[in-house]
Protein backbone atom coordinates (compact mmCIF):
# COMPACT_ATOMS: atom_id res chain seq x y z
CA UNK A 1 0.00 0.00 0.00
CA UNK A 2 1.26 3.09 -0.74
CA UNK A 3 0.67 6.93 0.79
CA UNK A 4 1.76 10.36 0.68
CA UNK A 5 3.32 12.66 3.26
CA UNK A 6 4.39 16.03 1.89
CA UNK A 7 6.79 15.08 -0.86
CA UNK A 8 7.54 11.85 0.60
CA UNK A 9 5.99 8.24 -0.66
CA UNK A 10 5.15 5.79 1.81
CA UNK A 11 5.04 1.92 1.25
CA UNK A 12 3.83 0.39 4.24
CA UNK A 13 4.23 -4.02 4.68
CA UNK A 14 1.60 -5.41 6.95
CA UNK A 15 2.86 -8.14 9.68
CA UNK A 16 0.93 -9.32 12.74
CA UNK A 17 3.01 -9.17 15.60
CA UNK A 18 4.26 -12.28 18.00
CA UNK A 19 3.79 -14.70 15.52
CA UNK A 20 6.75 -16.92 15.04
CA UNK A 21 8.26 -19.34 16.80
CA UNK A 22 11.27 -19.54 18.73
CA UNK A 23 14.96 -20.07 17.14
CA UNK A 24 15.87 -22.37 20.00
CA UNK A 25 19.55 -21.19 19.07
CA UNK A 26 19.15 -17.60 18.94
CA UNK A 27 16.94 -17.70 22.23
CA UNK A 28 19.87 -19.66 24.37
CA UNK A 29 22.29 -16.95 23.30
CA UNK A 30 20.39 -14.22 24.38
CA UNK A 31 19.77 -15.64 27.77
CA UNK A 32 23.16 -16.67 28.14
CA UNK A 33 24.33 -13.81 30.41
CA UNK A 34 21.68 -14.45 32.82
CA UNK A 35 22.18 -18.11 33.08
CA UNK A 36 25.74 -17.12 34.36
CA UNK A 37 24.09 -15.48 37.55
CA UNK A 38 21.81 -19.03 37.79
CA UNK A 39 18.42 -16.77 37.21
CA UNK A 40 16.63 -19.74 35.78
CA UNK A 41 12.73 -20.76 35.79
CA UNK A 42 10.65 -23.25 37.15
CA UNK A 43 6.77 -23.55 37.46
CA UNK A 44 4.71 -26.88 37.24
CA UNK A 45 2.25 -24.88 35.38
CA UNK A 46 1.71 -21.89 33.72
CA UNK A 47 -1.10 -20.26 31.38
CA UNK A 48 -0.19 -18.56 28.25
CA UNK A 49 1.01 -15.18 29.93
CA UNK A 50 3.41 -17.61 31.46
CA UNK A 51 2.03 -17.12 34.96
CA UNK A 52 1.58 -19.51 37.58
CA UNK A 53 0.45 -18.69 41.46
CA UNK A 54 2.97 -22.00 42.72
CA UNK A 55 6.20 -21.46 43.51
CA UNK A 56 8.69 -24.57 43.67
CA UNK A 57 12.34 -24.61 44.76
CA UNK A 58 14.41 -25.18 41.77
CA UNK A 59 16.41 -23.90 38.30
CA UNK A 60 14.64 -24.92 35.07
CA UNK A 61 13.32 -22.77 32.00
CA UNK A 62 10.36 -22.98 30.59
CA UNK A 63 9.41 -22.07 26.69
CA UNK A 64 5.82 -21.34 25.76
CA UNK A 65 5.88 -21.89 21.90
CA UNK A 66 2.51 -21.44 21.03
CA UNK A 67 3.08 -17.66 22.72
CA UNK A 68 6.16 -17.08 22.07
CA UNK A 69 7.10 -16.32 25.76
CA UNK A 70 10.29 -17.66 27.72
CA UNK A 71 9.91 -18.25 31.45
CA UNK A 72 12.24 -17.94 34.22
CA UNK A 73 12.91 -17.83 37.45
CA UNK A 74 15.15 -19.11 40.59
CA UNK A 75 13.40 -19.66 43.65
CA UNK A 76 15.17 -20.62 46.73
CA UNK A 77 14.91 -21.05 50.76
CA UNK A 78 17.00 -18.96 53.12
CA UNK A 79 18.12 -19.42 56.74
CA UNK A 80 18.41 -16.65 59.52
CA UNK A 81 21.76 -15.60 58.20
CA UNK A 82 20.29 -14.61 54.57
CA UNK A 83 22.15 -17.63 53.59
CA UNK A 84 20.86 -20.39 51.09
CA UNK A 85 19.40 -22.92 53.28
CA UNK A 86 21.41 -26.29 52.50
CA UNK A 87 20.04 -27.60 55.44
CA UNK A 88 17.06 -25.58 56.54
CA UNK A 89 15.13 -25.26 59.94
CA UNK A 90 12.74 -28.38 59.87
CA UNK A 91 9.93 -25.87 60.97
CA UNK A 92 10.39 -22.14 59.23
CA UNK A 93 12.61 -20.51 56.83
CA UNK A 94 12.37 -17.38 54.34
CA UNK A 95 12.25 -17.98 50.53
CA UNK A 96 13.28 -15.51 48.00
CA UNK A 97 12.76 -15.47 44.18
CA UNK A 98 13.83 -13.56 40.88
CA UNK A 99 11.25 -13.94 38.48
CA UNK A 100 11.99 -12.93 34.83
CA UNK A 101 9.86 -13.41 31.29
CA UNK A 102 11.12 -12.30 27.58
CA UNK A 103 8.53 -12.45 24.30
CA UNK A 104 9.91 -13.65 21.27
CA UNK A 105 10.47 -10.85 18.66
CA UNK A 106 12.45 -11.93 15.13
CA UNK A 107 13.34 -15.04 16.39
CA UNK A 108 14.65 -13.61 19.48
CA UNK A 109 13.43 -13.89 23.27
CA UNK A 110 15.48 -10.65 24.45
CA UNK A 111 15.50 -9.40 27.90
CA UNK A 112 17.12 -6.91 28.31
CA UNK A 113 17.87 -4.20 25.47
CA UNK A 114 20.54 -1.53 25.87
CA UNK A 115 21.00 -1.42 29.43
CA UNK A 116 16.68 -1.63 30.14
CA UNK A 117 13.90 -4.48 29.69
CA UNK A 118 13.15 -5.10 26.18
CA UNK A 119 9.84 -4.61 24.62
CA UNK A 120 7.67 -7.35 25.86
CA UNK A 121 9.77 -8.64 29.00
CA UNK A 122 9.28 -8.30 32.17
CA UNK A 123 11.16 -8.84 35.94
CA UNK A 124 9.64 -10.00 39.30
CA UNK A 125 11.26 -10.65 42.93
CA UNK A 126 9.75 -12.47 45.34
CA UNK A 127 10.14 -12.73 49.43
CA UNK A 128 7.88 -14.84 51.70
CA UNK A 129 8.12 -17.57 54.32
CA UNK A 130 7.57 -20.78 54.13
CA UNK A 131 6.53 -23.03 57.25
CA UNK A 132 6.33 -27.35 57.19
CA UNK A 133 3.88 -29.04 59.47
CA UNK A 134 3.65 -32.68 59.52
CA UNK A 135 -0.08 -33.80 60.62
CA UNK A 136 -0.71 -37.54 62.24
CA UNK A 137 -2.32 -39.92 60.01
CA UNK A 138 -3.69 -42.04 62.59
CA UNK A 139 -5.24 -44.84 59.94
CA UNK A 140 -1.85 -45.57 58.87
CA UNK A 141 -0.16 -45.57 62.03
CA UNK A 142 -3.06 -47.99 63.31
CA UNK A 143 -1.92 -50.07 59.84
CA UNK A 144 1.69 -49.66 61.02
CA UNK A 145 1.14 -50.46 64.27
CA UNK A 146 -0.83 -54.08 62.87
CA UNK A 147 1.91 -55.06 60.72
CA UNK A 148 4.13 -54.74 63.23
CA UNK A 149 2.60 -57.19 65.73
CA UNK A 150 2.15 -59.44 62.27
CA UNK A 151 5.94 -59.10 61.78
CA UNK A 152 6.74 -60.36 65.60
CA UNK A 153 3.89 -63.42 65.34
CA UNK A 154 6.02 -64.65 62.14
CA UNK A 155 8.92 -64.21 63.68
CA UNK A 156 8.25 -66.68 66.66
CA UNK A 157 6.54 -69.01 63.86
CA UNK A 158 9.62 -68.97 61.63
CA UNK A 159 11.74 -69.80 64.27
CA UNK A 160 10.11 -72.76 65.93
CA UNK A 161 9.16 -74.23 62.56
CA UNK A 162 12.96 -73.73 61.58
CA UNK A 163 14.07 -75.47 64.50
CA UNK A 164 11.08 -77.88 64.07
CA UNK A 165 12.26 -78.91 60.36
CA UNK A 166 16.12 -79.19 61.56
CA UNK A 167 14.50 -81.43 65.00
CA UNK A 168 12.46 -84.05 62.57
CA UNK A 169 15.45 -84.57 60.08
CA UNK A 170 18.19 -85.03 62.75
CA UNK A 171 15.78 -87.18 64.19
CA UNK A 172 14.79 -89.42 61.21
CA UNK A 173 18.38 -89.30 59.86
CA UNK A 174 19.27 -90.47 63.51
CA UNK A 175 16.85 -93.16 64.24
CA UNK A 176 16.13 -94.21 60.68
CA UNK A 177 12.44 -94.34 61.93
CA UNK A 178 9.97 -93.87 59.01
CA UNK A 179 6.49 -95.02 59.10
CA UNK A 180 4.42 -95.77 56.49
CA UNK A 181 1.75 -92.95 56.76
CA UNK A 182 5.03 -90.37 56.46
CA UNK A 183 6.55 -92.55 53.67
CA UNK A 184 3.77 -92.30 51.38
CA UNK A 185 3.18 -88.36 52.13
CA UNK A 186 7.40 -88.24 51.50
CA UNK A 187 6.81 -89.92 48.38
CA UNK A 188 4.03 -87.43 46.70
CA UNK A 189 6.13 -84.21 47.31
CA UNK A 190 9.70 -85.75 45.95
CA UNK A 191 9.25 -83.69 42.84
CA UNK A 192 9.17 -80.28 44.73
CA UNK A 193 12.78 -78.82 44.68
CA UNK A 194 14.34 -78.36 48.15
CA UNK A 195 15.64 -74.53 48.76
CA UNK A 196 19.15 -74.14 48.79
CA UNK A 197 19.21 -72.11 52.19
CA UNK A 198 17.87 -75.30 53.88
CA UNK A 199 20.24 -77.90 51.64
CA UNK A 200 23.10 -75.68 53.17
CA UNK A 201 21.86 -75.54 56.29
CA UNK A 202 21.37 -79.40 57.09
CA UNK A 203 24.18 -81.26 54.44
CA UNK A 204 26.82 -81.60 57.29
CA UNK A 205 23.95 -83.27 59.22
CA UNK A 206 21.99 -85.54 56.20
CA UNK A 207 26.30 -86.32 54.75
CA UNK A 208 27.26 -87.62 58.21
CA UNK A 209 24.26 -90.22 58.55
CA UNK A 210 22.88 -90.70 54.68
CA UNK A 211 25.65 -93.02 54.14
CA UNK A 212 24.34 -95.51 57.23
CA UNK A 213 20.52 -95.56 55.35
CA UNK A 214 19.69 -98.09 53.32
CA UNK A 215 17.33 -98.44 50.68
CA UNK A 216 16.90 -95.18 47.85
CA UNK A 217 13.67 -94.66 48.78
CA UNK A 218 14.24 -93.81 52.41
CA UNK A 219 16.90 -91.02 51.13
CA UNK A 220 13.89 -90.02 48.78
CA UNK A 221 11.23 -89.91 51.51
CA UNK A 222 13.93 -88.00 53.70
CA UNK A 223 14.48 -85.31 51.29
CA UNK A 224 10.54 -85.06 50.07
CA UNK A 225 9.72 -84.24 54.50
CA UNK A 226 12.51 -81.99 54.75
CA UNK A 227 10.97 -79.93 51.54
CA UNK A 228 7.36 -80.25 52.73
CA UNK A 229 8.50 -78.44 55.81
CA UNK A 230 10.89 -76.03 54.11
CA UNK A 231 7.84 -74.49 51.79
CA UNK A 232 6.38 -73.53 54.85
CA UNK A 233 9.13 -72.08 56.33
CA UNK A 234 10.56 -70.16 53.27
CA UNK A 235 6.30 -69.00 52.24
CA UNK A 236 6.56 -67.33 55.82
CA UNK A 237 9.90 -65.60 55.28
CA UNK A 238 8.52 -64.31 52.10
CA UNK A 239 5.21 -62.96 54.16
CA UNK A 240 7.69 -61.46 56.64
CA UNK A 241 9.87 -59.59 53.64
CA UNK A 242 6.33 -58.57 52.21
CA UNK A 243 5.59 -57.13 55.69
CA UNK A 244 8.91 -55.25 56.02
CA UNK A 245 8.10 -53.75 52.38
CA UNK A 246 4.92 -52.47 53.45
CA UNK A 247 6.00 -51.22 56.73
CA UNK A 248 8.90 -48.89 54.88
CA UNK A 249 6.21 -47.66 52.65
CA UNK A 250 4.27 -46.93 55.75
CA UNK A 251 7.36 -44.87 57.71
CA UNK A 252 6.40 -42.48 54.44
CA UNK A 253 2.65 -42.14 54.96
CA UNK A 254 2.90 -41.85 58.99
CA UNK A 255 3.11 -38.47 59.26
CA UNK A 256 1.76 -36.55 56.30
CA UNK A 257 3.92 -33.38 55.61
CA UNK A 258 2.20 -30.04 54.44
CA UNK A 259 3.82 -26.37 53.15
CA UNK A 260 2.36 -23.36 53.71
CA UNK A 261 3.84 -20.97 51.81
CA UNK A 262 3.20 -16.83 51.57
CA UNK A 263 5.00 -15.02 49.58
CA UNK A 264 5.13 -11.02 48.09
CA UNK A 265 5.61 -10.75 44.11
CA UNK A 266 6.00 -7.50 42.36
CA UNK A 267 8.04 -6.49 39.41
CA UNK A 268 8.63 -4.42 36.44
CA UNK A 269 7.52 -4.07 32.54
CA UNK A 270 8.44 -1.69 30.86
CA UNK A 271 8.26 -1.18 26.21
CA UNK A 272 9.05 1.56 24.49
CA UNK A 273 8.02 1.72 20.09
CA UNK A 274 6.79 3.47 17.59
CA UNK A 275 3.20 3.68 17.17
CA UNK A 276 1.64 4.64 13.72
CA UNK A 277 -1.40 7.04 14.73
CA UNK A 278 -3.08 6.39 11.66
CA UNK A 279 -4.01 10.42 11.30
CA UNK A 280 -3.38 11.95 7.72
CA UNK A 281 -0.82 13.87 8.33
CA UNK A 282 1.56 15.96 6.38
CA UNK A 283 4.94 14.59 7.81
CA UNK A 284 6.20 11.52 9.30
CA UNK A 285 7.12 13.40 12.84
CA UNK A 286 2.90 13.63 13.18
CA UNK A 287 2.07 10.54 11.62
CA UNK A 288 4.40 8.41 13.86
CA UNK A 289 5.37 8.99 17.73
CA UNK A 290 7.61 7.17 20.07
CA UNK A 291 5.53 5.47 23.50
CA UNK A 292 6.96 4.80 26.37
CA UNK A 293 5.40 2.56 29.00
CA UNK A 294 5.92 1.65 32.58
CA UNK A 295 3.92 -1.25 34.11
CA UNK A 296 3.76 -2.57 37.09
CA UNK A 297 2.48 -6.00 38.99
CA UNK A 298 1.70 -6.66 42.70
CA UNK A 299 0.93 -10.10 44.09
CA UNK A 300 -0.19 -11.43 47.23
CA UNK A 301 0.38 -15.29 47.16
CA UNK A 302 -0.34 -18.36 49.13
CA UNK A 303 0.20 -21.89 48.25
CA UNK A 304 -0.62 -25.15 50.16
CA UNK A 305 1.29 -28.35 49.38
CA UNK A 306 -0.15 -31.73 50.96
CA UNK A 307 2.13 -34.91 51.16
CA UNK A 308 3.86 -34.05 48.39
CA UNK A 309 1.28 -34.49 45.78
CA UNK A 310 -1.48 -32.26 45.80
CA UNK A 311 -0.46 -28.83 45.62
CA UNK A 312 -3.47 -25.55 45.82
CA UNK A 313 -1.88 -21.94 44.86
CA UNK A 314 -3.97 -18.96 45.21
CA UNK A 315 -3.80 -14.92 44.88
CA UNK A 316 -5.14 -11.29 44.35
CA UNK A 317 -3.09 -9.82 42.06
CA UNK A 318 -2.91 -5.64 40.94
CA UNK A 319 -1.11 -4.56 37.68
CA UNK A 320 -0.94 -1.68 35.06
CA UNK A 321 -0.46 -3.08 31.86
CA UNK A 322 -0.89 -2.02 27.99
CA UNK A 323 -2.14 -4.01 24.97
CA UNK A 324 0.55 -4.22 23.22
CA UNK A 325 1.18 -7.82 22.86
CA UNK A 326 -2.32 -7.91 21.02
CA UNK A 327 -1.21 -5.41 18.46
CA UNK A 328 0.04 -5.78 14.82
CA UNK A 329 3.08 -4.15 13.75
CA UNK A 330 4.04 -2.72 10.18
CA UNK A 331 6.94 -1.79 7.98
CA UNK A 332 6.77 1.91 6.45
CA UNK A 333 8.90 2.37 3.80
CA UNK A 334 9.49 6.64 2.79
CA UNK A 335 10.71 7.20 -0.17
CA UNK A 336 11.95 10.54 -1.81
CA UNK A 337 12.66 11.57 -4.84
CA UNK A 338 15.49 13.79 -6.51
CA UNK A 339 14.48 15.24 -9.94
CA UNK A 340 17.86 18.32 -10.09
CA UNK A 341 19.49 15.12 -11.67
CA UNK A 342 18.94 15.68 -15.81
CA UNK A 343 19.61 12.39 -16.70
CA UNK A 344 17.31 10.26 -14.50
CA UNK A 345 15.92 10.42 -10.71
CA UNK A 346 17.69 9.96 -7.78
CA UNK A 347 15.75 8.56 -4.54
CA UNK A 348 16.34 7.58 -1.17
CA UNK A 349 14.40 5.59 1.13
CA UNK A 350 14.21 4.85 4.89
CA UNK A 351 12.33 2.02 6.49
CA UNK A 352 10.51 2.09 9.91
CA UNK A 353 8.98 -0.60 11.78
CA UNK A 354 5.69 0.71 13.85
CA UNK A 355 3.18 -0.54 15.91
CA UNK A 356 -0.51 -0.07 14.63
CA UNK A 357 -4.28 -0.18 15.80
CA UNK A 358 -6.17 0.45 19.39
CA UNK A 359 -3.14 0.84 21.92
CA UNK A 360 -4.19 1.59 25.08
CA UNK A 361 -3.50 1.23 28.57
CA UNK A 362 -5.44 0.13 32.11
CA UNK A 363 -5.48 -1.58 35.33
CA UNK A 364 -5.73 -5.04 35.84
CA UNK A 365 -7.11 -6.80 39.18
CA UNK A 366 -7.19 -10.67 39.36
CA UNK A 367 -7.97 -13.51 41.15
CA UNK A 368 -6.03 -16.75 40.75
CA UNK A 369 -6.20 -20.03 41.51
CA UNK A 370 -4.21 -23.21 40.81
CA UNK A 371 -4.30 -27.00 41.57
CA UNK A 372 -1.84 -29.32 40.45
CA UNK A 373 -1.75 -33.17 41.38
CA UNK A 374 1.36 -34.74 40.96
CA UNK A 375 2.38 -38.53 40.22
CA UNK A 376 4.87 -40.11 40.00
CA UNK A 377 5.50 -42.39 36.82
CA UNK A 378 8.79 -44.07 37.92
CA UNK A 379 9.91 -45.34 40.75
CA UNK A 380 12.95 -47.98 41.69
CA UNK A 381 11.99 -50.38 44.91
CA UNK A 382 14.02 -48.57 47.90
CA UNK A 383 14.38 -45.31 46.20
CA UNK A 384 13.03 -41.98 46.09
CA UNK A 385 10.51 -41.40 42.43
CA UNK A 386 12.26 -39.17 39.74
CA UNK A 387 9.67 -38.83 37.53
CA UNK A 388 6.37 -37.44 37.70
CA UNK A 389 3.29 -36.34 35.49
CA UNK A 390 0.99 -33.33 36.87
CA UNK A 391 -2.58 -32.57 35.98
CA UNK A 392 -3.08 -29.41 36.61
CA UNK A 393 -6.08 -26.62 36.64
CA UNK A 394 -6.38 -23.15 36.90
CA UNK A 395 -8.74 -20.20 37.00
CA UNK A 396 -8.15 -16.36 36.00
CA UNK A 397 -10.76 -13.76 36.70
CA UNK A 398 -9.61 -10.34 35.44
CA UNK A 399 -11.30 -7.25 36.61
CA UNK A 400 -10.72 -4.06 34.44
CA UNK A 401 -10.40 -0.64 34.63
CA UNK A 402 -9.39 2.28 32.68
CA UNK A 403 -10.31 0.16 29.31
CA UNK A 404 -12.38 1.59 26.78
CA UNK A 405 -13.56 -1.62 25.58
CA UNK A 406 -12.67 -4.83 27.62
CA UNK A 407 -14.96 -5.96 29.62
CA UNK A 408 -14.26 -8.32 32.78
CA UNK A 409 -13.58 -11.76 31.76
CA UNK A 410 -12.92 -15.40 33.30
CA UNK A 411 -9.79 -17.77 32.04
CA UNK A 412 -9.82 -20.89 32.80
CA UNK A 413 -7.20 -23.71 31.82
CA UNK A 414 -6.03 -27.66 31.95
CA UNK A 415 -2.89 -29.04 31.67
CA UNK A 416 -0.65 -31.91 31.43
CA UNK A 417 3.37 -31.91 32.34
CA UNK A 418 6.28 -33.94 32.75
CA UNK A 419 9.39 -33.34 35.20
CA UNK A 420 12.34 -34.52 36.52
CA UNK A 421 13.54 -34.18 39.77
CA UNK A 422 17.01 -35.15 38.25
CA UNK A 423 19.59 -32.20 37.21
CA UNK A 424 19.60 -31.43 33.12
CA UNK A 425 16.63 -32.72 31.91
CA UNK A 426 14.47 -32.03 28.34
CA UNK A 427 10.90 -32.43 30.13
CA UNK A 428 7.62 -30.67 28.28
CA UNK A 429 3.94 -30.35 28.64
CA UNK A 430 0.70 -29.21 26.77
CA UNK A 431 -2.27 -27.25 27.88
CA UNK A 432 -5.57 -26.24 26.79
CA UNK A 433 -7.01 -22.43 27.59
CA UNK A 434 -10.48 -20.35 27.21
CA UNK A 435 -9.17 -16.89 27.61
CA UNK A 436 -12.93 -16.05 27.90
CA UNK A 437 -15.16 -18.73 29.36
CA UNK A 438 -18.26 -16.80 30.00
CA UNK A 439 -17.99 -15.36 25.96
CA UNK A 440 -18.35 -11.36 27.66
CA UNK A 441 -15.85 -10.32 24.88
CA UNK A 442 -17.36 -12.58 21.90
CA UNK A 443 -19.43 -9.37 20.49
CA UNK A 444 -16.76 -6.77 20.71
CA UNK A 445 -14.10 -5.19 18.12
CA UNK A 446 -11.41 -5.83 20.03
CA UNK A 447 -10.89 -9.69 20.41
CA UNK A 448 -8.75 -10.51 22.85
CA UNK A 449 -6.65 -13.02 21.33
CA UNK A 450 -8.02 -16.44 20.22
CA UNK A 451 -11.35 -17.62 22.69
CA UNK A 452 -9.49 -20.90 22.76
CA UNK A 453 -5.93 -21.93 22.79
CA UNK A 454 -3.97 -24.88 22.98
CA UNK A 455 -0.17 -24.25 24.15
CA UNK A 456 3.32 -26.48 24.02
CA UNK A 457 5.67 -26.17 26.62
CA UNK A 458 9.12 -27.05 26.93
CA UNK A 459 11.05 -26.99 29.62
CA UNK A 460 14.97 -27.59 31.07
CA UNK A 461 15.55 -28.58 33.83
CA UNK A 462 18.79 -27.19 35.78
CA UNK A 463 18.70 -28.08 38.99
CA UNK A 464 15.96 -30.34 39.22
CA UNK A 465 12.43 -29.67 40.94
CA UNK A 466 12.53 -30.40 44.67
CA UNK A 467 8.75 -31.44 46.08
CA UNK A 468 10.16 -31.35 49.25
CA UNK A 469 10.23 -27.57 50.37
CA UNK A 470 12.75 -27.09 52.81
CA UNK A 471 14.80 -29.64 51.84
CA UNK A 472 16.69 -27.60 49.55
Amino acid sequence: METTIGDMTLIVHNSTSCQMIFTKHNLLFSLGLIFAYSLCAQSLNQDTEGFSTVVIPSANLNFDISSNIANFAYYTNLNKNGKRALVSDPNKVNIFGVELKGKEKNGIANILSGGDLAIGASAKTLIGIEHLVEENNFKIADDYQNKLKRISELEKLIWEKQNNVFFLIDSLLKTQAIDSTVHRLALQLIDNPIPEIIKEKIKPLQDSYMEQIPGSKKQKAIEAILNFFSIQYFNQLSTRRKLWQEIDDLKDQKWIPIIHRLFLRGGVASSSFTYDTGNLASSSEDRFEIISFNGWDLELAYNLQRKNRNIYGFSIQAAFKDNLDELGSSDYTFTQLDTTIENGQLSTATTIKAINGDYQTFNRYSLNFDYIKVIPIRRKIGETPDLFLTFTSYLRHHIYSGSKNLNNNTVIGLGLNAFSSKKQELMGGLFVQSNDLFGNLANQDYAFGKRVRVGLIAKYSFSGINLNGNDN
